[in-house]
């Protein structure tokens, strides 16, 4: 297992760990997602529970979910990385494609393409997560890990990065003490990979 400390940007880094590996993590709900993807099988949602809202990730930001039905659109921006996800609930499990535009040359847009998935959950601090991988066209995993937490009395909007994007912008909307938590997973200052 590797292990990899994230940097902080502006105090507002979390520091992540991982206790188990993430197939051991959705191991109590996995299932083959169609052919062997490694993508767990939906489970009900929780009563009341939605997609909809506004979520934080340490490494993509905010991320601004709406829902009509069980089709699902967002936003998201962190730094110079800006996208857009849309998909297709069934229960907990929130299936989407994925584009996104980085800019680390002014006038050189680089735009990225892909499918990933997401399994909403409750914290055993009773705070909602989602819980998730990305992966380029052809798969739904093997990207990277995509985590992220509620962000309580915030409203989504679509066009929340159409403005010129500031990371400091966050102020006290990020809770740096926050703990990912699922099982045995901890979130603590590395990331295991």
């Amino acid at each position: 297992m590797m292990i990899t400390r994230l940097t902080r940007r502006g105090g507002l880094g979390l520091l992540l760990a991982l206790a188990l590996p993430v197939g051991a993590l959705l191991a109590p709900n996995a299932g083959c997602g169609g052919s062997g993807s490694g993508v767990p099988k939906p489970m009900p949602m929780p009563p009341g529970a939605r997609f909809e809202g506004v979520w934080y990730s340490p490494t993509f930001g905010e991320l601004h979910i709406v829902e009509n039905g069980p089709s699902v659109a967002g936003v998201y921006a962190k730094d110079e990385r800006r996208g857009e996800v849309e998909g297709q609930a069934v229960g907990n499990l929130l299936r989407y494609r994925w584009t996104e535009k980085r800019e680390l040359v002014e006038g050189r847009p680089v735009v990225l393409k892909g499918r990933g998935y997401f399994q909403f959950t409750v914290g055993g601090d009773g705070r909602d997560y989602l819980l998730g991988e990305w992966g380029d066209d052809r798969a739904e995993t093997g990207g990277g890990i995509w985590r992220a937490y509620r962000l309580k009395d915030r409203k989504p909007d679509l066009r929340a990065f159409s403005r010129e994007y500031d990371s400091h912008e966050y102020g006290d909307a990020v809770d740096s003490d926050v703990s990912f938590s699922e099982g045995d997973l901890v979130v603590d200052d590395y990331v295991q990979e």
